[in-house]
C-alpha cells in the first residue's frame, strides 16, 4: 500500500514539475478590462460580445465596432463606470 501511494505521488510532482502543462491548462482567455451591458469583453467573446452580432472588438487595434443599432446602459472598465452609450450603424 506504501509502495503504490509513494508511486501516485511522485507521478502527481513528475506533472506538476514539467515546464509545460499545457495538458492540464484549458486555452487561455485574455480578459481586455472592459464590460459592455454587465458582460466582460474577452478574447473568447471579441467576435461578438453580446451573442447577437452588433459589437465586435479588436484588440490589436483597440476598435470597438457596431453593426446595426445598439444601446448599452452599463460600460465598465476595471476601476470606473461609463455613461450611456447610443449608437447607429
Amino acid at each position: 500500500m506504501e509502495r503504490a501511494l509513494s508511486i501516485m505521488l511522485a507521478l502527481c510532482m513528475v506533472f506538476i514539475c514539467m515546464p509545460d502543462n499545457s495538458f492540464m491548462k484549458a486555452d487561455a482567455v485574455t480578459g481586455y478590462g472592459f464590460s459592455i451591458g454587465g458582460v466582460k469583453v474577452t478574447s473568447a467573446n471579441a467576435a461578438d460580445i453580446l451573442g447577437n452580432g452588433v459589437l465586435s472588438y479588436d484588440a490589436e487595434s483597440n476598435t470597438l465596432t457596431v453593426n446595426g443599432d445598439v444601446s448599452v446602459k452599463d460600460i465598465y472598465n476595471d476601476s470606473s463606470r461609463a455613461r450611456t452609450a447610443s449608437a447607429r450603424n
